[in-house]
C-alpha cells in the first residue's frame, strides 16, 4: 500500500516539472562560491527529494567533512 501511494504521490510530481526545479535548485547552490556544511546538506536533500540516494549520501559526506561534529548529518547519514 505505501508503494502504492508513493507512486500515486510522486507521478504528479515529475510530470509537473518538479524535478526539473530541484535540479536547478541544485546547479544554484552549487553556483555559489562558498560552500559550507549547510550548503552541502541542502543540496542533499534535494537529492533525496528526487529519490537519488546515493548522491544524498554524497553530499552528505561532504557536508560532514566541513563540520564533522555536527549530529543533524550524522543522524540524516546514518538513515540512509
Amino acid at each position: 500500500m505505501e508503494r502504492d501511494l508513493d507512486k500515486k504521490l510522486v507521478r504528479p510530481l515529475k510530470e509537473s516539472g518538479y524535478p526539473e526545479y530541484l535540479e536547478n535548485q541544485i546547479q544554484s547552490i552549487l553556483s555559489q562560491k562558498k560552500q559550507t556544511a549547510d550548503t552541502n546538506l541542502n543540496i542533499a536533500q534535494i537529492y533525496f527529494k528526487l529519490g537519488d540516494k546515493p548522491n544524498a549520501k554524497k553530499y552528505l559526506e561532504i557536508a560532514r567533512s566541513f563540520d564533522p561534529i555536527r549530529q543533524d548529518i550524522k543522524q540524516v547519514l546514518l538513515s540512509l
